[in-house]
C-alpha cells in the first residue's frame, strides 16, 4: 500500500498565486497525496474571501482539504494547524506562491522508503526574480548538515522538502514564536537529530514575490537573534571556533546586506555587537565594493 503524503500549503493574502500552486500537487505523478489549504488571514478578512473563492474551484475534489484561522497568527502557526489536520505518513511543505514539479513527490517518497534511517530529504530549487530564471540551488551531500545549514553553507528551502511524520513529532513541528527565519530553525532541528538525504533534481520552482518582509534591517536583526538563540544549544558540542564562525556568519550577512542597501547605522550596531575577526571584517569590506559598484552603474 503506497504511503499517504501531506502538503501543508499556508496561505496570506488574496491567493493570487494559489490555483498554480495546488493545481502543480494535483499534477503529481505520485497520486497518493491530500493537500491542506490553511488560510491564515483571518475569518471574514477581504483576503480570506477572496482566498476562500479561489478555494472554492476544489471544493469537489475529496485530495483537498481548506482550512481557516480565525485570526491571523503566522507561517509557523499556519503550518502546525496544517499538520493537525493531516493523515499523511510523510509531510511537504509549500509556499502559496511557488509550484512543485511534476515527479517531485514521486522521488521523495522513494528515497525515504530506500533509506529508512534518514529523517528528511530535501531535492534542489529554481529561483525565479521577475519570472525569469535567475538562479539554481542544488541539493549536495554534506558531511556536517547541521554546520553547513546554521552557516548557511547549505540551505533546504521549505518547498524542497518532505519528513517523516514521527520526525514532526518529536520535534513538535514549527516554533510558533518565529515569525521569520522559521524554515532555518526547524531544519536545524531536524538536522541536529536526523540524517537528511540530498536529492540533486529540481523539484520547486521558487518565485520571488516581495511580501511579509520585514521593515528594515534592524528588525531583521532581532528576527536574527532570536534564530541564534535556538541554534546556540544545537551546536554546543563543536569547537569555540566553529561556533565563533557560526556567529559570523549569520550576523555578518546581515551587516553586509544592510550596508549594501545604505544603512549604515544598522551595520555599525550589528558590527559592534558581534565585534568580529578578520573574516567579518573581509566579509564587510567585500559587499561594501559591492555596494559601490552597484551605485555607480
Amino acid at each position: 500500500m503506497k504511503k499517504l503524503v501531506s502538503v501543508l500549503i499556508p496561505t496570506y493574502g488574496g491567493g493570487d498565486y494559489l490555483q498554480r500552486t495546488v493545481d502543480s500537487v494535483l499534477a503529481q505523478t505520485y497520486s497518493t497525496f491530500e493537500v491542506i489549504v490553511i488560510d491564515d488571514n483571518g475569518l471574514g478578512t477581504e483576503n480570506q474571501k477572496k482566498t476562500q473563492a479561489v478555494m472554492d474551484y476544489y471544493k469537489d475534489d475529496n485530495r483537498v482539504i481548506y482550512l481557516c484561522h480565525e485570526v491571523n497568527r503566522n507561517g509557523s502557526a499556519a503550518r502546525n494547524t496544517g499538520f493537525a489536520h493531516s493523515k499523511g505518513d510523510y509531510i511537504c511543505l509549500l509556499d502559496d506562491d511557488d509550484e512543485y514539479t511534476p515527479e517531485k513527490l514521486e522521488r521523495q517518497v522513494e528515497a525515504l522508503e530506500l533509506y529508512p534511517e534518514c529523517g528528511l530529504t530535501y531535492c534542489s530549487r529554481e529561483m525565479y526574480v521577475n519570472g525569469k530564471l535567475s538562479s539554481v540551488m542544488r541539493a549536495l551531500p554534506s558531511d556536517d548538515y547541521l554546520f553547513d545549514l546554521v552557516t548557511h553553507r547549505r540551505g533546504i528551502s521549505s518547498g524542497t522538502l518532505m519528513v517523516r511524520r514521527e520526525v514532526w513529532l518529536q520535534l513538535n513541528g514549527f516554533d510558533e514564536s518565529f515569525r521569520r527565519h522559521q524554515d532555518y530553525e526547524f531544519t536545524a532541528r531536524v538536522a541536529g537529530s536526523f540524517k537528511i538525504i540530498p536529492l540533486d533534481f529540481v523539484g520547486l520552482k521558487k518565485y520571488m514575490v516581495h511580501r511579509n518582509n520585514a521593515k528594515n534591517q534592524y528588525e531583521l536583526f532581532g528576527y536574527r537573534k532570536q534564530y541564534m538563540h535556538t541554534v546556540m544549544p544545537l551546536i554546543s558540542s563543536y569547537t569555540a571556533q566553529q561556533r565563533r564562525q557560526v556567529i559570523e556568519a549569520n550576523y555578518m550577512s546581515l551587516a553586509a546586506k544592510a550596508l549594501f542597501r545604505g544603512d549604515v547605522k544598522t551595520c555599525v550596531a550589528i558590527y559592534q555587537y558581534v565585534k568580529p575577526g578578520l573574516w567579518g571584517y573581509t566579509y564587510l569590506i567585500k559587499y561594501a565594493m559591492k555596494a559601490i559598484r552597484a551605485k555607480r552603474k
